[in-house]
């Protein structure tokens, strides 16, 4: 699941942060979208959202980005996969 990206046109802080995300945005770890389609009530941009977690403003970095909204990515043969970074397994080896 991607991190969505609610610009508005003339917003100078959305410019910024989508110069500072275009490496994540070109990757499709983040999309892009209209203020319009922004969910309801919110009132500030750039707005960015994942999952349950969201973000109003530009961020200081990716990885503040990435902290505020509990997203981390990791590689696999060269593939980016999403992880939230609550989500975790356990084994337990249960010895007979």
């Amino acid at each position: 699941m991607p991190i969505l990206f609610y610009k508005m046109p003339g917003c100078g802080w959305c410019d910024r942060a989508e110069n500072l995300l275009s490496p994540q945005i070109s990757s499709g770890e983040i999309i892009v979208k209209s203020y319009k389609e922004a969910p309801e009530g919110v009132s500030g941009f750039p707005y960015f959202m994942y999952g349950d977690k969201s973000l109003s403003g530009c961020p200081q970095s990716k990885e503040h980005l990435y902290e505020k909204l509990v997203y981390t990515v990791e590689k696999y043969g060269g593939n980016s996969v999403p992880i939230k970074r609550e989500a975790y397994c356990t084994l337990k080896t249960a010895w007979v």
